[in-house]
């Protein structure tokens, strides 16, 4: 036996080493990169994946129709046709969306969204004469984005989205597939609404590993000011064992 306050253990061969530290878990939260994902109705959804242009625009088009009437729709298209997608305007998307404001996400700092998602984000304080606002030889906006202007409307104008059992199942999966390979400890930047959902899971007594979220919403938004009041409650959350 071992000494008083001690407790010995026969690992049979085995060996035990400290937990190791994911110190680039970017894409391990269930949340993902909220400003740039796909959202209908608040739920967020997956990427539009298609073997051609058509085909995934046809898929926007079948998302648009299941969303609320006026409600705005966000879509993040898988990046093997950037090139082409990078090609569409404004007058494009209305066509797929004439009554809902349209964001399609092409990469992580470039887009295009519909009219009324453009007139949206102007009335929200988006400047018109903003060097990243894409604009025709008249002076005209043509409905594509780059990086801050983009960001501006998949940070500030997204609805808060809804807290469903599958992005909790989702996460509790995530956590599972590091600690199998011996990660104990995530850091790494993460969107308000991840924070919401691993806060969650650790007051439920759900949360198997540590987490240490750096909110992230100053990320190519403009007027990061604006997304203060969308920061989650934070208020005794805890990153376990004494951390």
């Amino acid at each position: 036996g071992g000494q008083l306050g001690h407790q010995r253990v026969d690992l049979r061969g085995r060996s035990v080493t400290p937990g190791f530290i994911d110190s680039d878990g970017d894409n391990a939260f269930a949340g993902g990169d909220l400003y740039k994902d796909t959202m209908v109705n608040g739920k967020v959804g997956k990427k539009v994946r298609g073997k051609n242009v058509p085909e995934m625009l046809e898929q926007v088009r079948k998302l648009v129709l299941q969303a609320k009437p006026g409600s705005s729709v966000y879509v993040r298209m898988a990046d093997e046709f950037v090139s082409d997608l990078s090609k569409l305007t404004a007058k494009d998307l209305d066509k797929l969306a004439p009554n809902n404001p349209l964001m399609l996400s092409l990469s992580s700092s470039e887009g295009v969204v519909n009219t009324l998602m453009l007139e949206k984000a102007f009335a929200a304080g988006l400047r018109k004469d903003h060097f990243q606002v894409v604009k025709d030889a008249n002076g005209n906006p043509t409905g594509q984005l780059f990086s801050q202007a983009l960001g501006f409307i998949g940070w500030n104008l997204r609805d808060w989205p809804e807290l469903t059992e599958e992005i909790f199942k989702e996460q509790a999966e995530i956590v599972d597939q590091f600690i199998r390979v011996g990660v104990t400890t995530i850091t790494g930047h993460a969107s308000g609404y991840t924070v919401t959902i691993v806060s969650q899971m650790f007051h439920q007594d759900g949360l198997k590993m540590r987490i240490r979220p750096t909110l992230d919403f100053a990320r190519q938004n403009p007027m990061a000011d604006q997304i203060l009041r969308r920061t989650p409650n934070m208020v005794n959350f805890s990153l376990g064992d004494g951390m």
